[in-house]
């Protein structure tokens, strides 16, 4: 690739020499009047200068084809390494870990990590409101809540997991997540208070709103792009 400097010094010759050349081609173009023909050779002339430029800042084919420059930097992960970052949960409940935790056990972790920010009995606070605001959603003031509006305990799960606690993600244990997620499915009255969850049973935890999702090509379509696939009660 050219220097700079290079760069430069090739413009300014480009730009003294354009001008007699072009205005040989324009002049020979007989039938075109004085004045258009001055103005042709300004404007061809721009245009050369400005393509001679751009060709010039193209690398040359030996820099394309190059190999590029090892670094040393980086490794192949390891499949154990890909296996703590998979850790996406499908509504059916695929990729769930092994583990079991009941709402009494939630509500100990709870009270510890999560009701500063969401309150004690999750009515909200600094964070989102977590239960309460059932048949909100078609009011002028919906409460969405994972009681009123979250379709899948799945998915709960999986962002309890991956997000939770809001100032140390992802430190929760498999057994503490299902804790969790078993109490605050409690207080959304979704669950009993004696009830444990774990990998088998969660995905047949049904939840409130889970029929008001629907596929996008169901809707009508004057609802607002901004809120696809929801209806909600």
């Amino acid at each position: 690739m050219q220097r700079h400097s290079e760069r430069v010094s090739v413009y300014w010759q480009l730009r003294r020499a354009q001008a007699p050349n072009v205005r040989q081609l324009v002049n020979a173009m007989c039938g075109v009047p004085k004045s258009i023909r001055a103005h042709l050779t300004r404007s061809v002339g721009a245009c050369l200068i400005v393509l001679a430029t751009a060709f010039l800042g193209m690398p040359s084919r030996t820099a394309l084809g190059a190999p590029a420059q090892v670094y040393g930097l980086g490794a192949i992960p390891s499949d154990t390494e890909v296996r703590a970052w998979d850790i996406s949960i499908s509504p059916d409940g695929d990729g769930l870990p092994k583990g079991r935790g009941t709402v009494q056990q939630g509500a100990d972790i709870y009270s510890i990590r999560c009701a500063e920010c969401h309150g004690q009995q999750g009515e909200g606070g600094d964070a989102e409101a977590l239960a309460g605001g059932h048949r909100t959603l078609r009011s002028p003031r919906p409460l969405k809540t994972v009681g009123s509006y979250w379709p899948y305990s799945t998915t709960v799960w999986d962002y309890v997991n991956r997000a939770m606690p809001f100032d140390r993600p992802g430190m929760l244990t498999a057994d503490q997540v299902y804790a969790v997620v078993a109490y605050v499915l409690f207080l959304n009255g979704i669950v009993e208070q004696a009830a444990e969850l774990n990998e088998d049973n969660l995905a047949d935890v049904i939840m409130p709103n889970r029929d008001s999702f629907v596929p996008a090509q169901e809707l009508d379509p004057v609802i607002e792009p901004s809120r696809p696939g929801i209806q909600g009660q």
